[in-house]
């Protein structure tokens, strides 16, 4: 089996790797995916709500500001009219935080490598931990880069089980690896887990 230098992973995600495994299962890589991969996916949504933001509280500024004009309005249309806008306050000030929501889930992310699986780790409220066997990795998709990072998707034709119509648009650290470094010594190191998986498994049964 060939080894490769892994990624730095957060200490309580290194825990979280180290406890799932079993006592003669072997650590061959970790890797974390890049925030940037990500927050640049989310500059659509960000440009499209600083307008949406900006008139939202220009609304609410100008009903406040015409109802406490009109002396003959109920003092309570005067209080509640502004309101209405500020529900669209919220889901502009929701998606303007986008990419900080996406840089935290990326910071709670961590991919690893054993000798007999592949592990995808979430740490959140309630962290997620899949476990995918050697047999679920044999159909992958790779994207590569210039600089060598890129995305390993497991099993594509799984994607239709997620709720995102396109795999490009798939959250960091669903159903396979992504914008991790080194893609294609990762590809290898699942290739060569593979083999030797099969070729042990083979053995057991000529022994049986």
């Amino acid at each position: 089996m060939t080894f490769y230098p892994t990624t730095e992973v957060p200490y309580e995600l290194q825990m979280l790797i180290d406890g799932e495994l079993d006592r003669e299962e072997k650590l061959l890589w970790t890797g974390r995916p890049k925030s940037t991969r990500f927050v640049w996916r989310t500059m659509p949504i960000v440009l499209f709500a600083i307008p949406w933001t900006a008139f939202a509280v220009f609304w609410v500024v100008m009903a406040w500001y015409g109802t406490s004009q009109a002396e003959d309005a109920p003092k309570g249309f005067q209080v509640c009219f502004p309101l209405f806008g500020v529900p669209f306050i919220l889901i502009g000030l929701g998606m303007l935080s986008t990419p900080l929501c996406t840089i935290l889930r990326t910071r709670r992310t961590a991919y690893a490598l054993t000798n007999q699986r592949a592990l995808i780790i979430i740490q959140g409220r309630q962290t997620k931990i899949e476990s995918l066997e050697s047999e679920q990795l044999t159909n992958i998709t790779k994207q590569i880069r210039k600089d060598g990072s890129g995305d390993l998707i497991f099993n594509p034709g799984w994607t239709a089980e997620i709720p995102f119509k396109n795999v490009h648009n798939i959250k960091p650290g669903e159903n396979g690896f992504f914008g991790i470094p080194q893609v294609n010594e990762v590809e290898q190191i699942i290739r060569e887990m593979i083999e030797e998986d099969a070729n042990a498994r083979r053995q057991e049964g000529n022994h049986e």
